[in-house]
């Protein structure tokens, strides 16, 4: 090891690393790739499943496609061509889940009567919730219901005077299958390595023998590294 003081550096938020190989940013961004497993997240965690998915609709205006009804942003919007009843937005999960139920989030608060069926094909459709006879002007509108589906699709029945169809948000709730972990660090790599955050490994990378501490940090920033060499 070199007499010399240790380098305190950390990652810049664009995920950029200066310097070429053997360098201790370098080293450091190695040692974090070879070692990161991704974390599994839970099975049976109640989550929006609709979120981000493929969704398609009988009509659209422009600019207001049916995939702004599902991307997350309230401040978007799904809007039916015209203002006519009976327009239908839907969307394709991905695969058949155990759905808990559907929030649906207006344009307006207003009075929009509803009905939401779910469906295994696409093709054959069943009522899981009737909101045709309802007087609410509630803009968030949520039906319980207890089904096993891959698509989900809203009908609008009935409209406000000077109204059409028009959705800002709409979440499916459903039990999440989960995901695994990912694939194991490198034995020979972690062997040389010791304790969690911090993290210290030696590693043998050209142009010489590095330690490398690296101290993890959250979502929203990567923690200091400290290279000695």
């Amino acid at each position: 090891m070199a007499d010399e003081a240790p380098q305190h550096n950390s990652f810049p938020s664009d995920g950029r690393v200066p310097g070429p190989p053997g360098s201790p940013r370098f080293v450091a961004l190695l040692l974090l790739t070879l070692l990161a497993v991704p974390l599994a997240t839970p099975a049976g965690a109640v989550t929006d499943l609709a979120l981000s998915k493929t969704a398609s609709a009988d009509s659209s205006q422009s600019g207001r496609g049916p995939s702004l009804a599902n991307d997350g942003d309230t401040a978007t919007r799904w809007c039916a061509a015209d203002g006519s009843t009976g327009h239908w937005w839907q969307v394709d999960l991905g695969s058949a889940a155990t759905l808990s139920g559907t929030e649906v989030r207006w344009e307006f608060a207003r009075n929009y009567r509803s009905q939401v069926s779910v469906s295994a094909d696409g093709v054959t459709w069943t009522r899981v919730a009737d909101r045709t006879a309802s007087t609410a002007t509630a803009q968030v509108q949520s039906d319980a219901f207890t089904a096993t589906a891959r698509y989900v699709r809203i009908t609008v029945t009935g409209l406000a005077a000077s109204t059409w169809t028009s959705i800002a948000d709409f979440k499916v709730f459903g039990a999440d299958t989960g995901t695994p972990p990912g694939p194991a660090p490198d034995p020979a790599l972690r062997a040389r390595c010791t304790g969690t955050s911090p993290i210290t490994c030696h590693l043998d990378v050209s142009p010489g023998e590095y330690d490398v501490t690296v101290v993890l940090g959250d979502a929203s920033a990567l923690g200091a590294t400290t290279p000695c060499w």
